[in-house]
């Protein structure tokens, strides 16, 4: 018992870790994320239950503000549309007060030092390992492209948190690099086998923040004894080198040097691609919480009211996809929970990063930076990403928390301890009702791809009545509900189900279409174009409702207004009903151009585009992706067929005055077909 009780943290926390890195249950849609959460409880249950009267509990000083903060929500939960979401935004905070609570121990801070370089050493070297190997599984010929870097997640959920997360075992796990024998060895191989995947995976802030580590690992050997540097130069020397090993090695797999370079670019270049929407993100995030400063827009929240942003511009604009967070999430507090709440979350960070240097600056140990190393990777993870909600994050930040802030005496260990217990338990109680009914969505969403309309609508009934009101995607589940609805021919009860939704997302497009068909079965087409524009408000290349626009216009015998609709649809889906309409315009387009043509030559070829279906869409489609005029493209496309073909008729000179009479630029502009 003697032995159990000297070394429960570590095993508490060693299990924790292992339900970190390989619980992956497929009975929500996020397999390891609520799974985890529900692990994290399960197993401080057991802290708690494990020699009751044996341990002598400590506050740390931490757990003021994180209790701060947990109060700070709460009012914004009370306003929130969303509370499904805003009560796991509060579960994520009661979990990190609770982790640091359990682990707050009067232990000797030696003992969890130790135990965290081991804990955080065996981590990086089986998820870095776990992460080359699906990496190599990706890869078409040992060629590597982007695209199958996003394959590898190690169960983190996306290839970035991955990559962050093994940033931020990096620090304290080289603090074995001091030892000998194999706990030297294995933090070695991890350290640089993570060094590999990191590089290998083209993660920007990743890259950034090893940066960092680098600078500020080389300031701190000036501030030691010269006899220190020395000592570790071999090892700082064999570290560079296969640094450098990495990315030749990367340069040489990656399919395109392009790739590569240019992802190094945009660590710096913020005025396009996702740096850009992140940058747009933090704006307008930032313009949500002046418009709420006292107790923000609601828990939960942000997800919904970010949409009622134009999208113009960002990868959301077609609506195939929408941030579901601000990638900053100290901007995700202050606009979800307002001032209060986003102060301490600030502060927690600021107070932990300056104890953690002051530690430094006292004691001069390769432990102390490392812990300063930490704090620097989990704030530019905070500022670029979303740690609060994961929690192999959650984890990371409470041991760091541990490992930063004072601990102090706790007058009554028993009324403490019944505290955390029953905290806990409705922690747990949440967790469960919410994985319940994200099992029932699973089960609907099935249905519906089997078309089983009764037991979809009947599933996502149930899973909607739970603490679950929003998907992964923004869809109010009564959407789906009402979709269910529309599928069996209840058209006015899925009207009311997408008016439903509405109150609950008012901007999501998917809905304000869906509810748009549901006008037009009931011949109101009128209502129907008022909701097919509104799901175009904000997103103003959203493919589905320009399409139902323009055949509403189409079949009122608005050409010219059904063809300039169907141009601001999403040209990159190629979709059965926009290839149908596409085709559709285009021949009656080109139909329209051909009494207007004097050149017989230039007729024909035009004439035998109309008449090859796939060639008059290929016509309107390159028009609205080169977002050049109609009879622009058409004379493109007829110039070139001409010129691909003059030789075997023998009138190429002719082809020659025709391509000068209809195409100003000549045979360059010819260049726009070719691809």
């Amino acid at each position: 018992m003697e032995w159990l009780k000297e070394n429960s943290v570590s095993l508490l926390w060693t299990c924790l870790w292992l339900v970190c890195l390989f619980l992956y249950l497929p009975l929500v849609s996020d397999a390891g994320y609520l799974p985890k959460l529900a692990g994290f409880s399960v197993l401080i249950f057991f802290g708690l239950l494990m020699n009751w009267s044996s341990f002598s509990f400590s506050i740390n000083s931490a757990l003021l503000l994180l209790a701060l903060i947990f109060l700070s929500v709460i009012p914004s939960l009370i306003i929130s549309d969303n509370p499904g979401d805003g009560i796991l935004l509060l579960v994520r905070c009661a979990l990190a007060f609770l982790l640091v609570a359990v682990f707050s121990l009067n232990q000797q801070p030696d003992q969890l030092k130790r135990f965290a370089v081991k804990i955080y050493t065996l981590s990086l070297l089986v998820l870095s390992i776990w992460g080359l190997g699906e990496l190599v599984m990706s890869l078409n010929g040992f060629v590597l492209t982007h695209k199958a870097t996003y394959s590898v997640s190690a169960t983190l959920g996306h290839r970035n948190l991955y990559v962050q997360y093994l940033v931020l075992l990096a620090p304290i796990s080289s603090v074995g690099l001091r030892d000998k024998g194999h706990s030297r060895l294995l933090s070695l191989t991890a350290l640089l086998t993570s060094i590999l995947v990191v590089v290998l995976l083209l993660n920007r802030t990743a890259w950034f923040t090893f940066g960092a580590y680098v600078i500020i690992v080389f300031a701190s050997f000036f501030t030691m004894k010269r006899k220190v540097f020395y000592k570790r130069r071999n090892l700082l020397g064999t570290i560079s080198v296969f640094a450098i090993i990495s990315i030749v090695a990367a340069l040489f797999l990656v399919d395109e040097i392009y790739t590569f370079v240019h992802h190094f670019e945009t660590v710096f270049d913020f005025s396009k691609g996702t740096s850009r929407d992140r940058i747009l993100l933090a704006q307008r995030s930032f313009e949500l919480f002046k418009e709420h400063p006292f107790f923000g827009i609601g828990a939960g929240m942000w997800k919904i009211d970010i949409m009622g942003f134009t999208q113009e511009g960002m990868l959301t604009n077609s609506a195939n996809i929408f941030y579901q967070r601000p990638h900053n999430d100290y901007l995700w507090i202050l606009s979800e929970s307002g001032l209060v709440a986003g102060i301490a979350f600030i502060a927690l960070h600021v107070i932990g990063f300056f104890n953690a240097v002051r530690s430094w600056f006292l004691d001069k140990t390769l432990m102390s930076l490392a812990i300063v190393l930490s704090w620097v990777g989990f704030i530019i993870a905070s500022l670029t990403s979303f740690p609060i909600e994961r929690p192999e994050y959650i984890l990371f930040f409470a041991m760091l928390l541990v490992l930063t802030f004072k601990n102090y005496s706790v007058l009554d260990t028993r009324v403490w301890r019944s505290v955390l217990f029953v905290f806990n338990a409705v922690v747990l109680l949440v967790l469960v009702i919410r994985i319940a009914g994200e099992s029932d969505y699973l089960k609907a969403k099935t249905a519906q791809t089997n078309q089983s309309w009764h037991e979809s609508q009947e599933l996502m009934s149930t899973a909607k009545s739970s603490l679950f009101q929003v998907d992964a995607l923004s869809i109010p589940l009564a959407h789906h509900e009402a979709l269910a609805q529309f599928q069996l021919g209840q058209i006015d009860a899925a009207s009311t189900g997408f008016q439903d939704a509405l109150q609950i997302n008012p901007y999501h497009p998917e809905t304000w279409n869906s509810l748009g068909i549901c006008a037009v079965a009931k011949n109101d087409l009128d209502s129907g174009l008022i909701c097919f524009n509104n799901a175009v408000r904000y997103t103003s290349s959203y493919q589905d409702a320009w399409l139902n626009i323009a055949i509403i216009q189409y079949n009122q015998g608005q050409w010219r207004t059904s063809f300039r609709s169907f141009l601001k649809a999403d040209s990159a889906q190629s979709t059965e009903n926009y290839e149908q309409l596409g085709t559709l315009l285009s021949i009656d387009s080109l139909s329209r151009m051909l009494p207007m043509i004097p050149d017989h030559k230039m007729m024909k070829t035009l004439e035998a585009l109309r008449n090859t279906p796939e060639w008059a869409f290929s016509v309107i489609q390159k028009c609205a992706s080169n977002d050049v005029p109609f009879d622009r493209q058409a004379y493109l496309d007829a110039c070139f067929f001409m010129l691909k073909h003059c030789e075997e008729y023998e009138d190429c000179d002719l082809v020659d005055e025709i391509i000068e009479q209809y195409l100003p630029g000549g045979k360059a502009e010819l260049n726009l077909t070719e691809e």
